[in-house]
């Protein structure tokens, strides 16, 4: 009897351990690990970081500059120096959040939502920029494509085609921390 009560007693204590810890959460454990089988086995581990971009029009022509951030966990952020508009073209617009995913070892292929603001060249609406690119790991330079995309404000973007605005290549570079 005395053998029954420590042997439950430390079976207790084991899976009080085990809980404690996350050692005993399956469910948890699945899901980190599809996560991290989905973005490690691919280029994120080495794209991750924030890139300093310019891009050119359909002439090859200097367009803007923009910073891109990938996040390790697959999200990405936009800004761009022409946020503000630009005179008898376009009225201004926000920042541009989305997710990415990688296509290959050094690629990927991302999707962006925006919004742009009422202004003399029209009213607001959502715009979706898709972006395919190739980073290189000597460098730590990216190369790429910005194909924006147009819809009224209460359509979906993520399912309609909408109105291509423009497909604009990109060149870029890693941004490091000075040390």
């Amino acid at each position: 009897m005395k053998t029954n009560r420590i042997f439950v007693m430390l079976t207790i204590c084991l899976l009080s351990v085990l809980a404690i810890t996350g050692i005993f959460k399956p469910h948890l454990v699945a899901a980190q690990s599809k996560a991290q089988t989905l973005f490690s086995n691919k280029c994120s581990s080495f794209v991750t970081g924030t890139y300093l971009t310019t891009i050119f029009d359909a002439n090859g022509q200097f367009a803007s500059r923009g910073v891109i951030t990938l996040t390790p966990d697959g999200n990405f952020f936009v800004i761009d120096s022409n946020q503000g508009g630009v005179k008898e073209a376009f009225n201004p617009f926000g920042d541009t959040q989305g997710a990415y995913t990688c296509t290959g070892n050094q690629d990927i292929s991302a999707t962006g939502i925006n919004f742009g603001f009422s202004g003399p060249y029209g009213a607001n609406d959502i715009a979706r920029s898709d972006i395919r690119a190739t980073f290189h790991r000597l460098t730590q330079a990216v190369k790429g494509t910005i194909t924006v995309r147009s819809f009224a404000l209460n359509a979906n973007p993520l399912e309609e085609k909408g109105s291509v605005v423009g497909t604009f290549p990109f060149t870029g570079q890693r941004v490091k921390a000075n040390s």
